[in-house]
C-alpha cells in the first residue's frame, strides 16, 4: 500500500455540516453490519447488495442501474464535492455512519485511483474497536498509525490472484502491470469523523474494473464512449507537428541544389581511390541523397511514428473529459499530455528522438541499398576532405 500517494491524491475528505447535526437516529434504511461486511471485501458484491437495501434514497441521493445502487456525489473528480452527509446519521451497532465519500482521479501513467466508502463518527481508535470482528482483525497498523488491508495483483501473472502487501508499502505509485486493493481506516481530513474507504489503484483492466467498480466499467467500455473518445485523440493529433526541424523553410529547388553540389564533391572523392562509377549511379544516387535529406527537413515518417506513439499514451492513460479539455486548447496540445501526467516528459523526447533516429535509420537504408544492390558497395567517407 502506497501511503504517501494515498495522501497526496486522496480527496478532502470533511463532510460541511455535519457538526450541526445533534443527535444519533436509527435511519429506516438498512445498513447493516452483515452490507459492512459485504463492503469491506472491496468489490462490486457491495453494489450489489446496497442495490437490495430497502430505503436508501432517505438517506441521500442514489445513482442505480439494474443489480446496482451507489451513493452519488456531486462530483467525483473536485475534492471539495466528492462527498455527501447522510440525511440523518446511521447506526450500525457501535457504529454511527455519518456519511459517504466516492472519489476518482487519473493522474496519467501514474495510474488511476478509486476511494469510496463511508465516514463514522468518532477516532480511529474508537472505530476500530467497533467494528466488526472479521474487518478489525484483517487491518495492520502501519507506522503513521494508519490502518489498512493492502492487497496487490500483477496482471500478466498465469494466475491471477490477489496478494498481501506487507509492511508499509514502497511510498510509491503501484509498479506498471500491477493493481493495487485497500481497506483503509484513517482520519478523515478536515473533519473529526474516522473514513474506512475501500481503494484501487494502478492500472486495473477490464476484468479488474468489472469485479470491483462495475459502473465505472461500464462507462469505461461503452462502444459510445471509446468512439467520442478515438475522435477526440484523431483530432488532437490532426494538428500535431513534433518536428521544427532547421532548414525546414527551404525550397525544394535550393536543396536540390545543395544536394548536387554534394554528390559532385563525393564523385571527386571516389575519383581520388581510383573508383570510377557510371553516370546513372550518380543520378541514382544524388536521387536517393536528396530524399534522404527532404525527410530529414520534412520528417513525415517519424511524425507518422510519433502520432503511433502519442495514440496508444491517450488511449490507455487518458479519460475522455479530460481530452475534451485539452482538445479546447490552443497548439501546441502536447504540452497538456505532460502536465496532467498523461504522458511523461522524459518518455516524450526520448520518444520523438528514438523516432526520428529509427525513421532516418529505415529511410537511409530503404533509398541507398537498391543502389548498393545494382553498382557495388558504397564507400564510407565525408563529403569534404
Amino acid at each position: 500500500m502506497h501511503k504517501r500517494l494515498y495522501r497526496f491524491v486522496r480527496p478532502l475528505l470533511g463532510l460541511v455540516g455535519l457538526s450541526l447535526l445533534v443527535g444519533t437516529v436509527q435511519a429506516d434504511a438498512a445498513l447493516t453490519a452483515d452490507l459492512l461486511r459485504t463492503f469491506a471485501q472491496c468489490d462490486a458484491r457491495f453494489f450489489a447488495q446496497l442495490a437490495k437495501t430497502p430505503n436508501l434514497v432517505q438517506l441521500g441521493q442514489l445513482e442505480t442501474a439494474p443489480g446496482f445502487a451507489n451513493f452519488k456525489v456531486p462530483e467525483r473528480h473536485s475534492d471539495d464535492k466528492n462527498q455527501m452527509a447522510f440525511s440523518q446519521p446511521v447506526q450500525i451497532g457501535g457504529l454511527t455512519l455519518t456519511g459517504y465519500e466516492d472519489s476518482y482521479s487519473n493522474l496519467g501513467a501514474d495510474g488511476r485511483y478509486w476511494y469510496w466508502g463511508f465516514h463514522i463518527k468518532g477516532t480511529p481508535s474508537e472505530v476500530l474497536r467497533a467494528l466488526p470482528a472479521e474487518i478489525r482483525t484483517a487491518l495492520r497498523q502501519d507506522k503513521a498509525g494508519e490502518w489498512a488491508r493492502a492487497e496487490r495483483m500483477v496482471l500478466s501473472a498465469s494466475t491471477r490472484r490477489w496478494l498481501p502487501i506487507e509492511g508499509d508499502g514502497s511510498g510509491n505509485v503501484p509498479a506498471e502491470g500491477t493493481v493495487e486493493r485497500a481497506l483503509l481506516l484513517a482520519p478523515a481530513v478536515h473533519s473529526p469523523d474516522t473514513a474506512l474507504l475501500c481503494s484501487i489503484q494502478g492500472a486495473p483492466d477490464d476484468a479488474i474494473l468489472k469485479e470491483i467498480r462495475p459502473d465505472d466499467w461500464k462507462k469505461m467500455t461503452d462502444p459510445a464512449y471509446l468512439k467520442a473518445k478515438q475522435q477526440v485523440i484523431s483530432s488532437i493529433l490532426a494538428t500535431y507537428t513534433p518536428f521544427s526541424m532547421p532548414g525546414g523553410e527551404k525550397s525544394e529547388d535550393t536543396v536540390h541544389q545543395e544536394i548536387h553540389q554534394a554528390t559532385l564533391q563525393l564523385k571527386a572523392r571516389y575519383e581520388e581511390v581510383q573508383d570510377v562509377r557510371p553516370a546513372e549511379f550518380w543520378q541514382a544516387y544524388e536521387q536517393a541523397l536528396f530524399k534522404l535529406r527532404w525527410e530529414g527537413l520534412h520528417p513525415s515518417i517519424a511524425t507518422s511514428k510519433m502520432k503511433d506513439t502519442l495514440q496508444d499514451v491517450m488511449w490507455k492513460f487518458a479519460d475522455l473529459d479530460e481530452l475534451q479539455e485539452i482538445a479546447k486548447e490552443d497548439d501546441p496540445r502536447w504540452p497538456s499530455l505532460i502536465m496532467r501526467g498523461i504522458m511523461k516528459d522524459k518518455w516524450y523526447f526520448a520518444a520523438k528522438d528514438e523516432a526520428y533516429l529509427i525513421a532516418f535509420v529505415q529511410q537511409e537504408r530503404a533509398l541507398f541499398r537498391p543502389v548498393e544492390a545494382r553498382f557495388g558497395k558504397l564507400h564510407k567517407f565525408p563529403l569534404s576532405k
